[in-house]
């Protein structure tokens, strides 16, 4: 987890909207799929994943809230790669867990 940045945008900018930016803050290749996540209660733990459709002002978010994202990532394919991987090397390997924001905080 690490801090990329922060910016402004109106609220009827949509999710999907911020993709480009944050990848661009981010320092992600421009085909790099996001998965976002609004940051209600950080003493509750409690997050929202954003619908790339949803803009700002559905979520209600003021200045200074905080955005999470990640790489999308499809663990289906990602863990079939995995076994297939594995079934062709020399030992075998638990498959991997791939830790989200979700899971980080909380």
């Amino acid at each position: 987890l690490r801090y990329v940045g922060s910016g402004v945008f109106p609220e009827t900018t949509t999710f999907a909207q911020l993709h480009p930016k944050l990848r661009k803050m981010a320092r992600l290749p421009e085909d790099t799929k996001l998965k976002l996540y609004e940051e209600e209660n950080v003493s509750g733990k409690q997050i929202n994943l954003c619908g790339d459709d949803q803009d700002l002002h559905t979520f209600k978010l003021l200045s200074g809230d905080i955005i999470c994202f990640q790489k999308f990532v499809d663990e289906d394919i990602e863990m079939k790669d995995a076994d297939t991987k594995a079934e062709h090397a020399d030992f075998k390997c638990p498959p991997s867990r791939f830790l989200d924001v979700k899971q980080y905080l909380t």
